[in-house]
């Protein structure tokens, strides 16, 4: 089973979807079912590798996160409502990576205390060395 996270100003939320799929087109169809993606007028984006995913094909992985983004209309024009929706995803990105480097942050912080940690057991262990 994958869990891939959507990100989708139509949602206007993140969800998680467990699935059973092992491509795009798989995946794809679930979304639609569930009302989800809008293939003519959505664009989905894998967020680690920022490729489009297009070909029935791709594949998709446990843990993958996706941007469901707009795309023009049928005039070719980009409607109000769909640069609405794009900064709304924008946006949605911006957290994503915010929470990304909370967590680096939080990583990075517990290894420094892990570190200082180390070098105070070594400097005990040099001082009963004495």
């Amino acid at each position: 089973m994958n869990t891939i996270k959507i990100y989708s100003s139509k949602l206007g939320t993140t969800t998680t979807v467990t699935t059973s799929a092992s491509t795009w087109g798989e995946f794809e169809k679930e979304l639609v079912k569930k009302n989800l993606y809008n293939s003519n007028s959505m664009k989905a984006v894998d967020r680690e590798s920022q490729s489009s995913l297009e070909l029935p094909t791709a594949k998709i992985f446990d843990g993958m996160t996706v941007f469901l983004l707009p795309t023009k209309n049928d005039s070719g024009a980009i409607s109000a409502e769909a640069i609405k929706e794009f900064v709304e995803t924008v946006l949605d990105f911006i957290d994503a990576l915010r929470d990304d480097v909370e967590d680096a942050a939080a990583d990075l912080e517990i290894k420094t205390e892990t570190d200082e940690l180390r070098e105070e057991a070594q400097r005990l262990i040099q001082l009963l060395k004495k």
